[in-house]
């Protein structure tokens, strides 16, 4: 379903629905300066938490895991702080993340300065 995370997420969550095995979390750029950053941390996480409350009332009867897919190309925001917001929001929502894989550029993207290593991507399963 694409449509505006904020929006969708916001609305799925009141209304008790959605039934997703995965949400794939893909916003644009949120700070294009520091003093923009820590708007961008609170964006992402009430991102993730609206994200991870949707998975958490997915019908997990079937095999499949449900997993959250959440990227950033937001080059003001780290690594570290990034994925740690994924964390909180789970914490947040009273579920924690097991991690699949962190990802940032491929090979055939390098990276020579530290505002290039703007792409970042958490999948994680949302454990039982």
């Amino acid at each position: 379903v694409p449509a505006d995370a904020f929006q969708l997420l916001r609305r799925l969550r009141a209304e008790g629905s959605g039934h997703f095995d995965m949400i794939v979390v893909d916003p644009p750029t949120f700070a294009r300066t520091a003093d923009q950053v820590a708007n961008a941390l609170r964006a992402y996480r009430r991102l993730a938490q609206d994200a991870l409350a949707v998975l958490q009332r997915a019908d997990h009867s079937s095999a499949r895991p449900a997993i959250l897919a959440m990227a950033s190309c937001t080059a003001r925001v780290e690594r570290e702080p990034f994925f740690s917001t994924i964390h909180a929001a789970a914490g947040d929502v009273g579920l924690s993340l097991r991690e699949i894989e962190r990802m940032g550029h491929p090979l055939d993207h390098p990276v020579g300065f530290q505002e290039g290593a703007y792409l970042k991507c958490l999948f994680a399963e949302v454990e039982p």
